[in-house]
């Protein structure tokens, strides 16, 4: 199965994952990611967990090296992921600490609305020139 992305709200790109998400079909999404970014510029991404049922640690490997590259490139201004499992969000939280090319505001969040407030928080603080509040939601 292929993610689902939709670019109606650009420069937000909206993810949603499917319950299965192989190794190729990241590469796929990498692909179309890409011609995205390439096409109308840096974007502000949500990503849609929720339905993701589980994925190996080569899959979440191959994700993050490819959300890693682009960050480093300046693709991504921002970076919310929604995951239904506080657990789960815990412990995405704990690893985007980790990662070492995340120069842009990230966060785990268990719904939408959450998701894309603090998108639209970040999105404001970005067009005033301004840094995001801290805390911001």
């Amino acid at each position: 199965m292929e993610a689902q992305i939709d670019t109606s709200r650009l420069p937000i790109l909206v993810t949603v994952l499917p319950p299965v998400f192989t190794v190729e079909a990241i590469d796929e999404f990498g692909r179309q990611l890409n011609l995205i970014f390439e096409a109308h510029g840096a974007c502000y991404a949500i990503t849609d967990a929720t339905r993701l049922a589980k994925s190996t640690a080569t899959e979440r490997i191959h994700v993050s090296a490819g959300m890693d590259d682009r960050a480093a490139r300046g693709a991504i201004l921002s970076e919310g992921i929604i995951v239904s499992s506080p657990i789960v969000r815990g412990v995405i939280t704990a690893y985007a600490w980790l990662r070492k090319k995340t120069n842009h505001p990230f966060r785990c969040v268990g719904t939408m609305e959450e998701a894309m407030a603090f998108t639209l928080v970040i999105r404001k603080a970005n067009e005033a020139g301004a840094a995001p509040p801290a805390g911001a939601p």
